[in-house]
């Protein structure tokens, strides 16, 4: 299980529960994860599949190819709920049936509420002005994002804007020293960007579209029933509920989207599974060393 921090605090205890004498065993994001960190490959021998797994980690998600060819794991979405038609339509639903996103993490840009004219598009965000200063956290999930979404908005210009970025420890770290001003611009999830301490950061939806971290279900072939029930317990209208309050997009047809996803009528840069899957295994997952 690799949840998102915010929701894994209000569900896995319900989880282990469900699971029964089924191990649970999770990702969290710590010194020990970081941007040196290759976490997978996804076993593809039956013996060592996890009943279910619950990911984001670009490790994980490039390894579709060959979870899909082992003939391991399950067409999920033969067991479990279907996404809410707005995201189908940008299509979010995996062709394959591999993976089911049971959440969306959108990324933008964060600023201190004194900076003036802070960036509003991506493109603003690699002008001269900004140039050296940006800041997010030191996680390879990241660095990968970046890289794939940031090429189809900056073209040549993409690398040399993301090799001058500081990578600097985890979400709240970077946040924080936003909110104290160590900091005046990041490239941020919307749950860890749209509160602070002292009340002085604010979230900017980039003009040409939210940049998004899909979170996905694979199950095993032939799984345990408990670990289909978890997953729909994940795709439940309860738990999906929980999610707009905490910043990450839902993906239950039901269930309210968070605030500023409505505002911005859901514009985020996305071109479907084949092509991120295709980009992601040409991306390098590894950003430089940083003094």
């Amino acid at each position: 299980m690799g949840l998102p921090l915010v929701l894994e605090r209000v569900t896995l205890s319900r989880i282990r529960s469900m699971l029964g004498d089924i191990s649970v065993e999770t990702t969290r994001l710590t010194t020990d994860l970081n941007r040196f960190t290759d976490v997978g490959p996804v076993p593809v021998v039956a013996s060592e599949a996890p009943e279910l797994m619950a990911t984001h980690q670009v490790s994980h998600l490039r390894d579709h190819g060959r979870a899909l060819q082992s003939g391991v794991y399950a067409r999920s979405t033969e067991m479990l709920p279907s996404v809410r038609t707005e995201l189908a339509r940008l299509g979010m639903e995996d062709p394959t049936g591999l993976f089911t996103v049971f959440c969306l993490v959108p990324v933008g840009i964060i600023h201190h509420k004194d900076v003036r004219d802070p960036p509003r598009s991506w493109s603003e965000l690699a002008a001269p002005r900004w140039a050296g200063t940006v800041t997010t956290f030191d996680m390879n999930t990241i660095y990968a994002l970046l890289r794939i979404g940031m090429r189809d908005i900056l073209g040549r210009g993409a690398d040399a804007f993301i090799e001058s970025m500081h990578f600097r420890g985890t979400p709240m770290n970077v946040n924080h020293m936003v909110d104290a001003g160590e900091v005046e611009v990041a490239v941020m999830p919307l749950p860890f960007g749209q509160a602070s301490r002292q009340g002085n950061v604010r979230f900017q939806w980039p003009e040409e579209g939210a940049l998004v971290v899909p979170n996905v279900l694979l199950l095993k072939a032939l799984p345990d029933p408990r670990a289909v029930e978890t997953g729909r317990y994940l795709l439940s209208e309860g738990v999906q509920r929980m999610m707009g309050p905490l910043g990450l997009i839902p993906v239950h047809p039901g269930v309210a989207m968070p605030r500023l996803v409505e505002k911005h009528n859901l514009q985020i840069r996305w071109s479907g599974w084949p092509t991120f899957v295709e980009r992601l295994n040409l991306t390098k997952l590894v950003p430089p060393i940083q003094g």
